[in-house]
């Protein structure tokens, strides 16, 4: 009987074909070729990403992705959004998103004038919030309104979906009902056949005479280029099919597309960092997901574009689909977000161009009544006649750091006078809204804050600066809730929500994080409407109170700290 060679088996022979793997993988590198600074920023060319965003080579992503993966081996890691076994599509994940923009978060690092922000935000606070002449418990509001002038609204009609399939199918139902024009704006849209059915709604509109522009981030589309397609949902697949696939369907259908990247930037003009000697945006990502249809309807969400994010149970996501005047002014913020991420084709708000006369009745648009399944719908998911305001911050506003949401967010938690509930998939809480959480609790406000754990969180990395930055508002009295991954329960959050008094809510694509504040381009409404907000409420209670999320106190904290292997990125520090 024939035995392998002990030499077969040792660690050498078993690393031979990862070396081989490697090797192979660098030589399609070195032949690629590269794009040179001088090449034109067109936004067909979404795989030149080098003249787009400043990303860590290729070879460099490998080697930390084959680095994961093989200590992966020893320490059984599993994939924090499902709590089963990572498939190497996930390490590639990872290893993108921490690995690629890192250049441009050193840039931010380095240059940006942090205490001089610290002082411009507590300055706009102090300001926004003095108005003697607001009325009782409508101080809040004014002040929002003070921030956003002529941007805030009256009669907005809200419906949320029971859960991901549901949001699923009201994207396919709305997209598939469009009659004039269809906006979608994505930061990621993977490679599965839950996007390739909404490509496929998309692109039948494009051939019936429908205007449809899609938008996809660029550092996103480089994302999945990179990735391929997601192996965690493969069986819900019929077919295989890449990325470039996906994109091709669309431009052939006729469709508008935008690979957003933003052009005024100091990569986008060739210029280096520190040029001019002070703070400039070196680049940024456009992190909103929105589908906008005739003027009428848009849905603000916290999901991407894929399975992940319809099909994965343990996933907590709050979305709206909103009706009403907030709607016009969503579509102007994408119209002029399309201009600026380099899209080449014209495109005017409906209040300009194709349908000025927008309904001032929400209800009575049809294609929002077609959301409606049965009458329990209305009774458990309409929310009618509310006072909101739209927010979005732009590339302009990621350069001076003063962020209409966190601003937003600062003042809500200011005028608290009961509760302040904050749920955010991704969090490092900066020093001016750490100081505000800290005195609502002081002053009797029941301050929670629901997010991941380093088990559960995709971005494990910035778990330490998340943990560092909330202890003293545990240590105040606040409650921590993270997601946890156990035999009685997986949890995963994904929402960007926060709610306050159980009466105003504030939703959309912003987590508590710096990255949404300093680099990524944002959109949220902010609404005051108590049954809305205190169902919101009631759903991170629900969550609380399952076995999928554990509370955790100043102790514990402390411990999850200490164990980080990878500790707080020093880069963050000076926010916190």
């Amino acid at each position: 009987m024939w035995f392998p060679s002990p030499w077969l088996c040792s660690p050498v022979a078993l690393l031979f074909p990862v070396a081989i793997f490697v090797a192979v993988r660098l030589a399609k590198v070195a032949a690629k070729p590269v794009a040179s600074p001088e090449t034109a920023l067109m936004t067909e060319n979404y795989k030149q990403t080098d003249s787009i965003f400043r990303l860590l080579p290729r070879w460099r992503l490998h080697l930390s992705c084959l680095s994961r993966w093989l200590n992966s081996l020893w320490s059984g890691h599993k994939d924090p959004t499902t709590g089963t076994r990572a498939f190497y599509w996930c390490f590639k994940a990872d290893a993108y998103e921490q690995m690629a923009p890192k250049q441009t978060l050193a840039h931010i690092a380095r240059w940006f004038g942090v205490e001089s922000w610290k002082t411009q935000l507590n300055t706009m606070i102090a300001e926004a919030e003095n108005h003697a002449e607001a009325t009782e418990g409508e101080e809040l509001r004014l002040a929002i309104e003070s921030l956003m002038p002529h941007q805030t609204f009256q009669g907005n009609s809200v419906r949320i979906p029971m859960d991901g399939v549901q949001a699923f199918e009201w994207r396919r139902r709305l997209i598939q009902s469009a009659k004039k024009r269809v906006l979608f704006m994505t930061a990621y849209m993977s490679v599965d056949n839950d996007a390739r059915a909404l490509a496929a709604d998309l692109c039948d509109c494009a051939r019936r005479g429908v205007e449809v522009y899609v938008a996809l981030d660029n550092f996103g589309a480089d994302a999945f280029e990179w990735c391929g397609p997601d192996t965690r949902y493969k069986s819900q697949d019929k077919e295989q099919f890449q990325y470039a696939d996906l994109i091709r369907t669309l431009r052939e259908s006729g469709a508008k597309l935008c690979f957003w990247r933003a052009a005024a930037c100091v990569r986008a003009r060739g210029g280096a960092s520190g040029d001019r000697g002070q703070y400039e945006l070196f680049d940024c990502k456009n992190h909103i997901k929105t589908v906008i249809v005739d003027s009428e309807v848009a849905i603000l969400t916290d999901r991407n574009v894929g399975s992940a994010y319809f099909r994965n149970p343990a996933y907590s996501s709050v979305e709206v689909c909103l009706a009403g005047p907030c709607v016009v002014e969503l579509e102007k913020q994408f119209a002029e977000l399309w201009t600026q991420g380099g899209g080449l084709d014209p495109l005017l708000p409906a209040s300009n161009g194709i349908n000025g006369s927008h309904k001032s009745e929400p209800l009575a648009s049809k294609i929002f009544a077609s959301l409606r399944d049965t009458p329990a719908d209305d009774e458990e998911r309409l929310f009618p006649d509310m006072w909101g305001t739209v927010l979005v911050s732009t590339p302009r506003i990621l350069e001076s750091g003063l962020d209409p949401i966190l601003l937003a967010l600062m003042l809500s938690v200011r005028a608290a006078k009961t509760s302040v509930d904050l749920m955010f998939a991704y969090m490092e809480i900066c020093q001016p809204l750490r100081e505000e959480l800290v005195a609502a609790v002081r002053r009797g406000v029941a301050v929670r804050v629901v997010t991941n754990s380093r088990q559960t969180n995709d971005l494990f990395w910035i778990n330490a600066a998340f943990l560092q930055s909330v202890l003293p508002v545990v240590e105040a009295g606040g409650k921590l809730v993270m997601a946890v991954c156990t035999p009685e329960g997986k949890g995963h959050v994904h929402a960007k929500v926060s709610v306050i008094d159980g009466r105003f809510l504030l939703v959309g694509s912003w987590n508590a994080w710096l990255r949404s504040t300093l680099y990524e381009v944002e959109a949220d409404v902010f609404v005051d409407h108590p049954p809305l907000a205190s169902r919101v409420a009631q759903t991170i209670d629900e969550l609380e109170a399952s076995a999928a999320y554990q509370c955790f106190n100043p102790d514990e904290i402390r411990v999850e700290l200490a164990a980080d292997p990878l500790g707080v990125d020093p880069a963050v520090v000076p926010f916190l």
